[in-house]
């Protein structure tokens, strides 16, 4: 199954249209991409393992495909690491994350037992692969490795997934998202000595309803000395401008009890307040943690799908975490300047309106007093517009697609063309916007990696105008 998705690659390249093709950002040479999965960093290179669907540009039977890069920005696309084609995994081999030691690297994912398409809901468990050579990836005799006789009573057996898996103090553990009796999300650890044998350890975090119905994609790490849990909620109820999105992506800093195998939170917030964004993971890299995340939103107009462009989806620019205070902040992995040079604009300089034109792809960056609100319209020659406006008396940044012809419509109860980024009650002096523009997204960095927000946009041409509104 793995050289019939290779072949079908291979042999529709040519369908692709090029018309929204990223130029900076990770998206599959044909069909459908989500979840980033197994995002890896071994000895100097990136290897970021995704849900793919090689054989149509909608979601289907999912596959693992395999990108890498050397500097995180520039991606080369290798064979498909993972096809459903065992009885454990037959519906689709959904998300996961990797492991690398003593030169093997592991895959760990979730197999779902029933075909895609069935009407009955499909047993979730949690299978393993290794490989050698990050080509060939040979799945384990004992899959599914949890799942099957070691599944604790608290546990939903038909949600139950992504697997999160890291080595702590010479064991190895499996954070795995659940659901609650109560229809609420749930994060469970199973333990390991071998990566094969699995034994349930604890129920490390149990949400409410404020939390959604559902959670997905988890993600552990340690930065700065602390705990930090990621995770992607979905229905998560409203907050103000936060978590509008039909499905959400959150943080939470805080400590975690080994011994009992409990989370405790001190600060949770949304990372990013854009319109797609969603699944992020990280790599543990030379110079500290680096994120990327799926650019698109579930329930949402699938616009290259409909165009019949022969692709959808694609990857956020990676960028680099720290914490500050409790405040996850987010900035451009560093490699990006290599390629783009921002068109910096000093606004404090600027008495009056400001105009000047763009490449089709690259970075603006704009200082401003942040007493004093400006409107930032990016056009082309068709009329068409995305805006980026800052209010100062609000402290609020919002970014708007409303002015596309190409019009994207979500599940949610209100429109999905803009969206609000909330700076709080923090006195500044300055504020700075770093907008990262490439054919059909924008992500915009506010007050170097405070707040991002990132959106797919698709105009009919390339937007290449520039003016500010002061």
């Amino acid at each position: 199954m793995l050289n019939r998705a290779k072949r079908f690659i291979e042999t529709n390249k040519l369908k692709v249209t090029l018309k929204f093709r990223q130029n900076y950002h990770l998206m599959p040479s044909v069909g459908w991409m989500n979840d980033p999965n197994g995002a890896i960093w071994i000895e100097g290179q990136f290897h970021l393992f995704y849900q793919f669907h090689p054989y149509s540009s909608v979601w289907g039977p999912m596959h693992w495909g395999h990108a890498c890069s050397l500097d995180g920005i520039k991606w080369q696309e290798t064979a498909v690491a993972l096809a459903p084609d065992q009885i454990y995994d037959q519906g689709g081999c959904f998300s996961g994350t990797s492991l690398h030691e003593n030169g093997v690297t592991y895959l760990m994912y979730t197999g779902t037992a029933g075909s895609a398409g069935d009407a009955q809901p499909s047993r979730q468990v949690q299978c393993l692969a290794e490989s050698t050579d990050l080509l060939r990836f040979n799945k384990s005799e004992k899959n599914p490795v949890i799942g099957g006789n070691n599944l604790d009573e608290s546990i939903n057996p038909l949600e139950f997934r992504d697997p999160k898996i890291f080595k702590r103090e010479g064991h190895y553990f499996a954070l795995i998202v659940s659901q609650t009796e109560e229809g609420t999300g749930q994060l469970i650890l199973y333990k390991s000595v071998n990566l094969e044998d699995w034994h349930f350890f604890s129920i490390l975090l149990e949400g409410t309803g404020e939390f959604g119905t559902m959670w997905e994609c988890p993600d552990y790490f340690e930065i700065d000395g602390r705990d930090v849990l990621l995770f992607s909620p979905i229905n998560m109820p409203r907050q103000a401008e936060k978590y509008t999105n039909y499905a959400s992506s959150v943080y939470m800093v805080g400590k975690v009890d080994w011994e009992t195998g409990k989370f405790y939170v001190s600060h949770y917030d949304e990372i990013d307040q854009g319109l797609d964004f969603y699944a992020p993971q990280t790599f543990a890299t030379s110079e500290g943690y680096v994120l990327t995340a799926w650019m698109h939103m579930w329930e949402r107009t699938n616009v290259t799908a409909e165009l019949n462009h022969g692709w959808s989806g694609c990857m956020v620019l990676p960028r680099c975490l720290s914490i500050v205070g409790d405040q996850l902040i987010q900035t451009p992995l560093p490699a990006i300047y290599d390629y783009y040079h921002p068109l910096s604009i000093d606004l404090s300089s600027i008495d009056s309106d400001y105009s000047d034109s763009l490449e089709p792809q690259g970075i603006i960056r704009i200082n401003g007093k942040a007493e004093i609100s400006f409107k930032t319209i990016i056009s082309n020659h068709s009329q068409e517009e995305i805006c980026v406006t800052y209010e100062a008396d609000k402290q609020q940044v919002t970014f708007s697609r409303a002015g596309l012809k190409q019009k994207i419509i979500g599940q949610e109860n209100h429109q999905v063309s803009s969206r609000s980024y909330c700076m709080g009650t923090n006195k500044r002096k300055v504020i700075t916007l770093e907008i990262f523009l490439d054919s059909s997204s924008v992500e915009i960095f506010i007050n170097e990696g405070e707040g991002v927000m990132s959106s797919r946009i698709y105009p009919q041409e390339s937007l290449c105008n520039l003016l500010i509104k002061k």
